[in-house]
C-alpha cells in the first residue's frame, strides 16, 4: 500500500524551494530604502527544513539557520514551537507567512510576503 500522506500534514508541495522576502507588513517601522530582498527562506519539504537567511538588523521572521517544521495544512510551527507558528498561503509565485499573533499581546500581527525565485 502506497500512502501519499506528508509526514508531518502540512500542505507544503508548493512551499519547495527558495523564496526572497519582498514585503513586510506589520506595527514596525522599517527605513523607506530597507531591502527586504536581504532576506530569504529555502524550504526542504522532503526533510521537513527551512532554512532562514535574515538581516542581522532585524531576524524578521526568526534568526539564520536551518529549522525543522511541522503544523497541519496551512499551517507551520518552527521546531514544533506552536507558540510560533504561522499561517501560509501561496498565489503563483507569491507566498505570504502570517504569524498567529499571541492575544495577549497588542500590535503583533505580521505578515510577510516572499517571492519564488
Amino acid at each position: 500500500m502506497v500512502c501519499s500522506c506528508n509526514k508531518n500534514n502540512v500542505d507544503d508541495d508548493a512551499l519547495e524551494g527558495e523564496w526572497i522576502l519582498t514585503d513586510v507588513s506589520c506595527f514596525c517601522y522599517f527605513e523607506e530604502d530597507y531591502d527586504f530582498t536581504t532576506n530569504k527562506i529555502i524550504f526542504d519539504t522532503e526533510n521537513s527544513q527551512i532554512a532562514v537567511e535574515s538581516d542581522s538588523r532585524f531576524n524578521l521572521l526568526k534568526e539564520s539557520g536551518t529549522y525543522s517544521y511541522s503544523g497541519k495544512k496551512n499551517e507551520i510551527y518552527f521546531d514544533n514551537d506552536k507558540k510560533l507558528r504561522y499561517t501560509f498561503s501561496i498565489e503563483g509565485f507569491e507566498l505570504t507567512l502570517i504569524y498567529q499573533d499571541d492575544p495577549d499581546y497588542l500590535d503583533d500581527e505580521i505578515s510577510y510576503i516572499y517571492r519564488k525565485k
